[in-house]
């Protein structure tokens, strides 16, 4: 009886968290496996992050080199 109460309880908690893994004891391999998605999400993100500070940055570069090919080509028709 009590067994299956643990059972119903462990199924109710699946249910209302609308997770398949709630503890490790659910499943350990899923466990790990979920841990390390989500670190590899964590680290992907943080790439795009510094991806994006990197495109500003190139875009500053090019407008400041773009601004130099003007001034340069105003020098050469003088």
């Amino acid at each position: 009886m009590r067994k299956s109460e643990r059972a119903i309880s462990k199924v109710f908690d699946r249910l209302t968290s609308g997770k398949k893994i709630n503890q490790g004891s659910d499943d350990p391999a899923g466990l790990a496996l979920a841990n390390s998605l989500k670190s590899n999400i964590r680290a992907l993100e943080a790439e795009g992050k510094g991806l994006t500070q990197q495109q500003s940055s190139l875009n500053v570069a090019s407008g400041a080199l773009g601004s130099s090919v003007e001034q340069l080509q105003r020098m050469r028709d003088l």
